[in-house]
This record gives structure tokens, sequence and C-alpha cells, in this order.
């Protein structure tokens, strides 16, 4: 069962922390995304607190992800990606599917 702060993590969340991790950057990883600053913050903070890490530290004008960040940030890639993948599936098409079908009565 997954603990209640770990339920609240939604895709969103996930494409913040990939993209805080690539930039080193709040504001950039933001303006890519098309959102908010403070939208990135606040899906930042939801993960430090479901995972108990500080996931960012800064050192001078810069950020660093932490070693817990950067796996969850691998992570994070691979779900996106099959999320993807599962977006990317075809639906059954009766007017394009070519196997046959039979039909039974009793």
């Amino acid at each position: 069962m997954l603990s209640e702060e770990l339920a609240q993590i939604d895709l969103s969340a996930l494409q913040a922390l990939v993209m805080v991790n690539d930039c080193r950057s709040f504001s950039e990883a933001s303006e890519r995304l098309g959102v908010n600053q403070s939208t990135i913050s606040y899906s930042i903070k939801r993960l430090r607190k479901a995972f108990n890490d500080p996931m960012f530290v800064r050192q001078g004008n810069s950020i660093l992800s932490t070693d817990k960040c950067r796996q969850l940030a691998q992570e994070a890639r691979d779900v996106l990606e099959r999320m993807q993948a599962l977006s990317s599936l075809q639906g059954f098409d009766p007017a394009t599917s070519t196997g046959s079908v039979t039909i039974s009565c009793n």
C-alpha cells in the first residue's frame, strides 16, 4: 500500500523532478514545461516530503541533485517513457482489422 504522500505524487511532479534535475534550475524547468515556477516548487516540495530527501541543495548560484534525487529522476524518466508508450498503443478498429471472427449460436 502506498503512503499518503506517495499517493499524492502525479506525473506532473515526476516531470518537474526530471526537468529540474536535467536543467539544474527551477526557473528554466518551469519555462521548458510551460508552468509557473511556483508549480515546480510545489511539486518538488511534495516529492521532498514523500521521499524524505531534500532532492536539491543550493551551492552558490546553482543547485545540485542529491544521490537519491538522481536515482529517483532516472526512475521517473523510465515511468514517463512507459506512460508515453502506453499512449501510443493502438485500439481495436473493425474497419482495419484483418483477423477472422467466428460467431456461433446454440
